[in-house]
C-alpha cells in the first residue's frame, strides 16, 4: 500500500499582506483515522489554538502508533521571519509525521494559526497537496462554494478547513441513525466581534448536507437575512432559518456545512 511522503501547502495572499514578524503555523490532521483502524475515532473540525495543537501533537508523538493519532504533519514558523507581500504566492513542503498509508487518509482537516506582533491582518487562500510514494497525489483548495479570502488577525488567529475525500479509495457506506426524526428547525446565532456590519451589507446563508466532495443537498437557503439591520460590535443576533424541505431526515444527514456570503456596498468587513 502506498505511503504518504510529502505534504505541500501553497498560500496566495490577496491585498492584505502577512507581516514578517507574524508567526504562522500549519497543522494537518485526518478527520477520521486510527492505528489500529477504528470507526469511532474522529477529529473536531473547529478552529484549534496553536497551544492546543502543540499539546495534542506532542501527545500524539508520545503515544506513537499505539493510540489514535489524528496528525498527518505540521509546519512551524512557516515564514521564518519573511512576510508575504500583497498578491503573492508561496509554496512549502513538509514531511508527514510518520508512515501513513494511503488507505488511512480520509478528508484532511487544515488548522492555520497566526500570532501577530501587533495589529497585522492577513487575507489569503491555500491549496494543500498530499503526495504518496507511488507518485499519486491529490489536492484541494480553500476556495469552495464561491468563498475565497480567509481573514486572520490579532483577535481571530485560528482557522480550520476540511479537505476532500481520498479519490483513490471507495467511499465507505455511510451509517444511518436508527431514527425517523425529521428536522424541524435551523436556528442561527451570529456573534459580531470587533468590526460591525453595516445595515446595507447583505448577508446570505446556505447550509448544506455534505455527502461527499462533489455531492450535497440543501438544508437551508436564506438570502438577505435581517435585511437593513446593522450588527453592532460586539453583539449577537439570532433567527430561525427556512428549511429547504419539510422532510429532511436526521438519518440522512452526514456533515452539515455552513456557507456565509456577504455583499457589501463598499470595502466593508
Amino acid at each position: 500500500m502506498p505511503t504518504l511522503v510529502n505534504i505541500n501547502i501553497k498560500f496566495h495572499t490577496y491585498d492584505d499582506n502577512l507581516n514578517d514578524d507574524t508567526n504562522l503555523h500549519v497543522f494537518v490532521k485526518n478527520r477520521r483515522v486510527a492505528k489500529p483502524r477504528s470507526d469511532t475515532a474522529s477529529v473536531s473540525l473547529g478552529p484549534t489554538s496553536f497551544i492546543q495543537n502543540q499539546l495534542d501533537f506532542a501527545e500524539a508523538v508520545e503515544n506513537g502508533t499505539s493510540e489514535f493519532n489524528p496528525f498527518l504533519g505540521r509546519l512551524l514558523n512557516v515564514t521564518n521571519g519573511h512576510g508575504f507581500d500583497n498578491n503573492s504566492d508561496h509554496s512549502f513542503d513538509f514531511p508527514p509525521l510518520e508512515m501513513i498509508l494511503l488507505e488511512d487518509v480520509e478528508p484532511p482537516v487544515v488548522n492555520i494559526n497566526i500570532l501577530p506582533n501587533g495589529s497585522d491582518t492577513w487575507i489569503f487562500d491555500y491549496t494543500l497537496t498530499l503526495t504518496f510514494d507511488n507518485g499519486e497525489s491529490f489536492s484541494f483548495s480553500s476556495n469552495v462554494n464561491g468563498v475565497s479570502g480567509i481573514i486572520l488577525d490579532e483577535k481571530n488567529r485560528d482557522y480550520a478547513g476540511i479537505g476532500n475525500e481520498n479519490p483513490f479509495l471507495p467511499l465507505p457506506e455511510a451509517s444511518q441513525a436508527q431514527t425517523n426524526a425529521i428536522l424541524d428547525r435551523v436556528y442561527l446565532e451570529i456573534y459580531t466581534h470587533d468590526q460591525s456590519k453595516d445595515g446595507d451589507t447583505v448577508v446570505n446563508v446556505h447550509i448544506v448536507n455534505r455527502i461527499s466532495a462533489t455531492e450535497s443537498t440543501d438544508i437551508s437557503v436564506a438570502l438577505n437575512i435581517l435585511p437593513g439591520q446593522g450588527f453592532d460590535a460586539p453583539s449577537k443576533y439570532s433567527l430561525d432559518l427556512p428549511l429547504a424541505s419539510d422532510h429532511i431526515l436526521l438519518a440522512d444527514i452526514v456533515l452539515p456545512v455552513v456557507n456565509i456570503n456577504i455583499a457589501p456596498t463598499g470595502n466593508h468587513r
